[in-house]
């Protein structure tokens, strides 16, 4: 077994990771992991392949050196998701959640703006 996969970097791994942030409507999550454990955090994430009996695809979109730097990537990745999915959602009650989502995504974006 490699250290940065199977077992053995799944086991040096897990107890380092950690979910900083999640938003189910738009897929994403900012995950901290120390940096020089991040080749073996981009293996166990890549594994990962269902949630709460949900199948699931993990894709790294962002690696930064600051929870600052990497938030402001995830909401830039979130507003082009949300903005997506109210393209695609017609009219109706989907649509006002996904504007509420996007509204208070919009409202954490200005808090991070100097």
């Amino acid at each position: 077994t490699q250290s940065t996969g199977g077992e053995v970097g799944l086991g040096r791994t897990l107890n380092r990771i950690k979910v900083v942030y999640l938003a189910i409507l738009t897929s994403t999550a900012l995950v901290r992991v120390p940096a020089d454990f991040e080749k073996e955090a981009r293996v166990c994430v890549g594994g990962v392949v269902s949630l709460a009996g949900e199948r699931v695809v993990c894709q790294v979109i962002h690696v930064g050196g600051t929870i600052r730097t990497c938030q402001k990537k995830l909401y830039s990745h979130s507003l082009n998701t949300l903005h997506r999915q109210m393209l695609d959602a017609g009219e109706g009650r989907e649509r006002e959640q996904i504007r509420e989502v996007l509204e208070r995504t919009l409202e954490e974006v200005k808090r991070l703006s100097y």
